[in-house]
């Protein structure tokens, strides 16, 4: 992933993905956080077996989960419901 940051310039984000050898070794869903000032512009990956030929992604904003697939020309943007937290203890007393 490249990004700009307002006054920095361009810098660059690396993530290996891989299945993991234990529970939550390797997670394949990443979450990058790029911080405040920061604006996306693009997302390249590289897909084993295929690093000749990298997929890439421009314009992609940010604060959002996306879903990509190797040899798709677009990637999907995810709907991610937020979970309340806490509450009254009443709540959780009828359980």
């Amino acid at each position: 992933m490249t990004v700009t940051n307002a006054g920095q310039g361009t810098r660059s984000i690396y993530r290996t993905v891989g299945s993991g050898g234990s529970f939550g070794s390797s997670p394949l869903e990443q979450h990058i956080g790029l911080g405040k000032s920061a604006e996306n512009i693009s997302v390249e990956i590289l897909w084993p077996g295929d690093i000749s030929h990298p997929q890439r992604f421009t314009n992609v904003d940010k604060n959002q989960a996306i879903e990509i697939h190797q040899f798709a020309h677009d990637y999907k943007k995810l709907v991610r419901h937020p979970v309340p937290l806490g509450g009254s203890p009443e709540r959780w007393a009828h359980r």
